[in-house]
């Protein structure tokens, strides 16, 4: 193993070196903080409403089963169901000591945000020994737009990067010898527990923590008791988890992330009865398999150097060499590589595009400083050719700029998305605006029957919560379950999103009539939000009536 104490300590960042990219991150997350209105954009509003929820003492709950749509009284969402709770959870306490404000929340992931800077820097300093290399990387993560969006937005990359980075430092330097075995397992086992209850990717933390565990233990490093000992802490903390979730849902289990490997295109999400099981899909042999995931491989790589920041990313491999050399580099490569397979597996169709979006800001602390180390790499080499060959030049003129005009491009990329006509404050107007459409439009409706509560039916919520529910022809069988719910809990409206794009079509006419029940169609409303992905977008508000063309008990209180 590597001793760390030859990393070049005299060399290293001190306090000042600290100091300036912090404040080069706080201040950037201000000025952007006044370019997002609200929670944010898209989850954001979800998170929002659920903290809300549990900080009113009424458990991981929403009121709404969209996450732009807060319609009252609507079933209550567990959010175990599709979202997992540690973001709420964290907001909950956020607004309980700072208010029930967004601007709380706001600055607690500002905080956490500031935290994953110093723990980049810190990785940075691992990674490479060069002064220059580290604080680069550390201005860098600090400037980058993704990340600085996502510390002012109630959305999960920030602090679910925060407790992987949490679990994969500890993992790293106690693989390397910087720390005790048992003592570095120990420290990571929260970082892993967290990042598990943040997002369903953190599923990946137990194999990558266990796993390291076990090459201890095989090494004669910690004891077998020792391990046992750390299996039964972590089954003692997730069981509890586990058993709200078979409370809540019957099943310990609710995710639906083995449904997602037969989805070959993303309007089979609205597609509940009729969307093709594990079998069949696994049934049409090797080559369609591969094709399908190769195809949403290359449209998720497209997103990823559009949004993730190209220049970066291209100058990791020039550091792999090394990077496999090092012990301390090997949890976050093996994390790496889980995350792609597992994500290139499961969720990558053709035409949902970005998976892994929201789950790589995980790595960018060691993607940057690897970015870093990269870079200099190759201009050493081409400094090192001889005289008179290509490149040889160009490395020796730009071997010591090199990380800083990273640097001044990753800035400039921010600052485009910061301007008024960039990505960001379009994607925060329209979000603000749909929300204020959203709002007038649903007050506007609650004059037909007040009290009656609205049920939404947006497919990514009900792929994990009702798993029947979406409208997708007149004669879909989720109807069968629409009135059954609604009957159950005194239901009286139906919300139905509709978008021609996505294959969700609803019907002409206004009433349908069903053997359980008849829908009546009350109004309808068109938005467009193209950065938010919401174009020709038309929801439909219907009434839900009995057989009898009663109205369904509307306003009546849910049942146990």
């Amino acid at each position: 193993m590597e001793n760390p104490s030859n990393q070049g300590t005299s060399d290293a960042p001190g306090l000042p070196a600290l100091a300036l990219v912090l404040t080069v991150a706080c201040a950037v997350r201000l000025a952007l903080a006044a370019h997002i209105t609200g929670p944010g954009i898209g989850d954001a509003y979800y998170y929002d409403d659920v903290a809300h929820a549990c900080a009113r003492g009424e458990g991981l709950t929403s009121r709404c089963l969209w996450n732009l749509v807060q319609l009252p009284r609507s079933i209550p969402y567990p959010a175990c169901g599709y979202w997992g709770p540690g973001v709420p959870a964290l907001l909950a306490g956020a607004y309980a000591l700072l208010g029930p404000s967004p601007m709380a929340g706001k600055a607690l992931m500002m905080v956490l945000a500031l935290a994953l800077v110093a723990l980049g820097l810190f990785i940075a300093r691992r990674v490479t020994d060069q002064r220059r290399l580290v604080v680069a990387a550390g201005l860098a993560l600090a400037l980058h737009l993704q990340l600085c969006y996502f510390s002012v937005t109630l959305d999960t990359p920030v602090p679910f990067a925060l407790f992987v980075n949490l679990c994969l430092v500890p993992l790293a330097l106690c693989h390397c010898g910087a720390l005790p075995p048992a003592t570095g397992l120990m420290l990571a086992l929260p970082g892993a527990l967290a990042a598990q209850l943040t997002r369903a990717d953190g599923l990946l933390m137990p194999i990558v923590l266990f796993g390291f565990a076990a090459v201890h233990l095989g090494r004669g490093t910690v004891s077998r008791r020792w391990f046992v000992l750390l299996v039964v802490i972590y089954l003692g903390a997730w069981s509890v988890w586990l058993h709200r979730n078979q409370v809540a849902f019957g099943t310990p289990f609710p995710s639906s992330i083995a449904e997602s490997i037969a989805i070959r295109d993303y309007s089979e999400l609205f597609k509940i009865h009729t969307r093709p099981s594990v079998e069949t899909y696994l049934a049409q042999g090797a080559a369609r398999i591969v094709s399908d995931k190769v195809d949403g491989l290359i449209e998720n790589v497209k997103t990823l150097l559009a949004v993730e920041n190209i220049l970066l990313v291209l100058f990791v491999p020039f550091a792999v060499p090394r990077l496999l050399r090092s012990s301390f580099a090997r949890p976050f490569l093996v994390y790496f590589v889980l995350l792609a397979s597992s994500m290139s597996f499961c969720f990558n169709f053709q035409s949902a595009h970005g998976s892994l979006l929201h789950s790589l800001p995980a790595l960018f602390p060691f993607m940057f400083a690897a970015s870093m180390l990269g870079v200099d790499r190759l201009m050493s080499w081409l400094s090192r050719r001889p005289r008179g060959t290509p490149g040889r030049w160009l490395g020796r003129t730009l071997l010591g700029p090199a990380p800083w005009l990273i640097v001044l491009y990753t800035a400039l990329h921010g600052l485009g998305g910061l301007s008024p006509d960039g990505a960001v404050r379009r994607a925060s107007l329209e979000t603000a605006r749909l929300q204020a459409q959203l709002a007038s439009w649903r007050r506007s409706c609650s004059g037909c029957a007040p009290g009656s509560p609205f049920m939404s039916n947006d497919s990514l919520t009900l792929v994990g919560l009702l798993g029947a529910c979406v409208v997708q022809e007149p004669r879909d069988p989720g109807l069968d379950a629409v009135f059954e719910l609604a009957a159950r809990y005194r239901i009286g409206h139906l919300v139905i999103f509709g978008n021609d794009r996505l294959g969700v079509r609803p019907w002409d006419g206004e009433t349908y009539r069903h053997p359980t029940g008849v829908l009546r169609r009350v109004k309808e409303l068109a938005i467009d939000c193209p950065t938010l992905g919401h174009r020709g977008v038309t929801i439909f508000h219907f009434e839900i009536l009995a057989s009898g063309g009663r109205p369904a008990d509307p306003g009546g209180a849910r049942p146990e």
